[in-house]
């Protein structure tokens, strides 16, 4: 947690943070539609939400932050496109200090993914900051902030593959 100005604006440790990179870092891709719940279930994280389809899941890590804390999978045409996860508390009114403490926090992740993967194959500054590295497997990892909250995204291959060529 941190605590600047008196806000205290709860975020991934190092520590945390190492181990959630480490699951996103592990998933073998494709991830066919039907195993995205065999994913969550071997991750030990609690399912929150599925779409009546099963086509969208959100489920609970068990980090303890507040409000939105929790990641998100998405399947497109069958397949795990992206899965999302929430690395900070959600600070519903943003002021300066609670900016200031979601900027610390991405600083740390930025710095832990680093020392794991090596250097960015993008970074970029202004309301929604972020930096984003390529997979040897085709996969895109971005760590990203906005004045409300941080969060870690691991795009498949193919979700990668059209954000390059789009230019995201």
């Amino acid at each position: 947690m941190t605590n600047i100005g008196g806000v205290d604006v709860r975020s991934l440790t190092d520590t945390q943070f190492s181990e959630l990179l480490g699951k996103l870092l592990s998933v073998h891709w494709p991830v066919p539609a039907d195993r995205i719940r065999l994913l969550i279930d071997s991750w030990r994280w609690t399912i929150t939400w599925a779409s009546d389809d099963e086509s969208g899941y959100e489920a609970d890590p068990g980090f303890g932050l507040a409000t939105k804390g929790l990641a998100s999978f998405d399947d497109f045409d069958g397949y795990l496109t992206a899965i999302v996860a929430d690395t900070s508390d959600y600070v519903r009114d943003p002021t300066q200090a609670s900016r200031a403490a979601l900027q610390d926090a991405f600083a740390r992740h930025v710095a832990v993914t680093q020392q794991m993967i090596g250097k960015p194959v993008s970074k970029k500054q202004g309301e929604i900051a972020s930096v984003t590295w390529d997979l040897p497997n085709g996969a895109r990892l971005q760590v990203a902030r906005s004045s409300e909250s941080c969060w870690v995204e691991i795009a498949s291959p193919e979700e990668a593959q059209e954000r390059r060529e789009s230019g995201e």
